[in-house]
């Protein structure tokens, strides 16, 4: 947990000193529904005082800091209230400040950060087209393909954080100025830092401001920033790959340099460390405020990436689970994730209120989150409690509460990416459980790795009804071909001359229907297009279809709830773990 500092802020120029928290009085918090001035009702958002409550001392010195950086980057104009249009009145927004407590790789906290965030959902959206609001963020499965290869190539890591990154984007020329409403603890705060600002305090304390830069929340932040650090990095030699917005590359003598984007947090890799240390230079030149994190150990998108064994790299969220874990108070633990009757649905199990349905749908997200990043192995469960969040009974929260269980006798399991030295290559292994499902539809599982351990991993219910196991496992095909494929133009992009892809299959009627060029009998329509798919995906030497035996076929475990030493066997290759 943090630290919470007896120190006192230092005082800011031109300020009257705030003297001390009992300033943020929770008098200030007791009406649950305020007025602003154009007579809308709404509801307080309570992070800033939860946070001052939790984090105390260094909660404020967080928000000071928060503040100072967006005063200092002139982000806001104080605006006299009485001057704006009815219309400029009717769009103000609202905002909000959270805080986000942040770890070291080994665990330990590292420091408190606050933001201050607009109410962008209150912007009119009319006025925007997709284009100025859509912002790329990297793809999961880009992260670990690039970390696999760092760890193969034996490639240097660092990883970088712009402070206020947002900030530094730019509006448009004659985008119409946006205005916001500050809350009274957070007007008082700003009066502190500069004295200049008391003159635009309303009656009530808050202020209105203009926001001279994108600030968090709002809509357009993202893309504007996207463009932003974009320019920077093309300024660098940087080439986006075609397949993902967010991976830049460029050649540093005669190595590739690779980073990965996302947001305002890279991870820049080269075998060359020189690299990576012209590029930091650049970013501080430029933004000033950045963070770095060198050494084989990096945080990075809530993952922990270990670096420590050559050639490869441990992927974890122990901090994420655990936390998971102690929020639900788990006290007993079970070896496996799921009971054999996953897929059986109880019709007379009582279904969850609705304060109890809704941390189910939460409690599932956050395991959906997990699973598909450093936790492939309760997968199956998840995918199924996802299909749950609408009609949760009491069932399906016992089932979810397994999973749970199961995280608690294994919270530091992670996955280990290791791939192969000689040949940079795909391998996806596909299964198809057929007709398990109440409504007899089958379940899908899907494993591609660049040679241990999952790049990409899924599990999902079939969308249409198959007459057999063999149109099962060919639907199964058809539908994750596409993301191999993906994985494999990825690569290409990023300059590696790739062979096809080994697709590995243990149904052999579905292997001899693509490997003839012909379906087997006549068979409807949707599967004679899945059928040519798959193909003409062959026939272009982007994959290659191999016969791999049922006991040898890891994406068994996405498809069915496996129990016993089957399941551990599958979950330890699956995971490249020895546990």
């Amino acid at each position: 947990m943090p630290h919470n500092s007896s120190r006192r802020p230092k005082p800011v120029r031109g300020a009257t000193k705030i003297d001390s928290l009992q300033s943020l009085t929770k008098s200030s918090f007791y009406v649950s529904k305020r007025k602003d001035d154009t007579g809308r009702a709404y509801s307080f958002h309570m992070s800033l005082l939860k946070g001052l409550r939790k984090h105390k001392d260094a909660g404020f010195e967080a928000m000071l800091k928060e503040l100072m950086t967006i005063h200092e980057t002139e982000t806001i104009a104080g605006v006299d209230y009485n001057k704006l249009t009815p219309a400029q009145k009717g769009r103000t927004i609202r905002s909000m400040m959270f805080f986000k407590e942040k770890y070291k790789p080994n665990g330990m906290f590292d420091k408190l950060k606050a933001r201050l965030v607009a109410g962008g959902h209150q912007q009119d959206r009319s006025v925007y087209s997709e284009s100025d609001t859509s912002s790329p963020t990297v793809a999961t499965e880009a992260v670990m393909m690039v970390a696999a290869i760092a760890a193969r190539d034996r490639r240097h890591v660092v990883t970088i954080d712009i402070g206020g990154a947002f900030l530094r984007g730019k509006f448009k020329d004659g985008s119409d100025p946006v205005v916001m409403r500050l809350e009274k603890e957070l007007a008082d705060t700003l009066c502190a830092i500069d004295k200049s600002y008391e003159a635009y305090v309303r009656p009530d304390g808050s202020m209105y401001v203009k926001l001279t830069r994108p600030l968090y929340g709002l809509i357009e932040a993202a893309k504007l920033w996207f463009e932003e650090i974009s320019s920077t990095l093309k300024r660098q030699g940087f080439v986006q790959n075609q397949y993902d917005q967010c991976t830049w590359n460029r050649d540093f003598n005669g190595h590739q340099h690779t980073v990965v984007l996302h947001v305002d947090d890279l991870k820049s890799t080269c075998v060359d460390d020189k690299a990576n240390q012209q590029l930091i230079e650049a970013l501080r030149s430029k933004y000033k405020d950045i963070n770095v994190q060198e050494g084989l150990v990096h945080p990075y998108l809530g993952m922990t990436f270990d670096y420590s064994v050559e050639g490869k790299v441990k992927v974890t969220q122990d901090g994420y689970v655990s936390e998971l874990i102690a929020s639900e108070d788990i006290k007993s633990a079970v070896k496996t994730p799921a009971s054999e009757d996953l897929f059986v649905i109880d019709p007379d199990s009582a279904e969850l209120n609705k304060e109890a349905k809704e941390h189910f749908h939460s409690l599932t997200a956050k395991l959906l989150y997990l699973s598909k990043r450093t936790r492939p192995d309760i997968l199956v469960a998840v995918s199924f409690l996802t299909s749950r969040v609408q009609v949760a009974t009491e069932q399906d929260g016992a089932k979810l509460t397994r999973v749970l269980r199961y995280l608690f006798g294994t919270q530091s399991l992670g996955i280990v990416l290791e791939a192969d030295e000689q040949l940079l290559k795909l391998y996806c292994y596909i299964d198809a459980s057929f007709g398990v499902h109440a409504d007899a539809k089958s379940h899908t599982g899907t494993l591609v790795t660049l040679g241990k351990g999952p790049i990409m991993a899924k599990s999902v219910k079939q969308k249409i009804n198959t007459k057999s196991s063999t149109e099962a496992e060919l639907v199964g095909l058809s539908d994750s071909v596409s993301l191999v494929i993906w994985c494999r133009n990825f690569l290409e992009s990023q300059g590696y001359k790739m062979p096809p892809a080994s697709v590995f299959q243990d149904n052999l009627s579905t292997i001899a229907m693509v490997k003839n060029g012909k379906p087997t009998s006549d068979r409807t329509r949707h599967v004679n297009i899945r059928f040519f798919f798959v193909r003409d995906r062959e026939t272009n030497d982007e994959i290659r279809i191999e016969y791999k035996p049922t006991k040898q076929m890891v994406a068994d475990i996405f498809t069915k709830a496996l129990q016993g030493d089957l399941f551990v066997q599958l979950r330890n290759e699956l995971m490249n773990i020895t546990a």
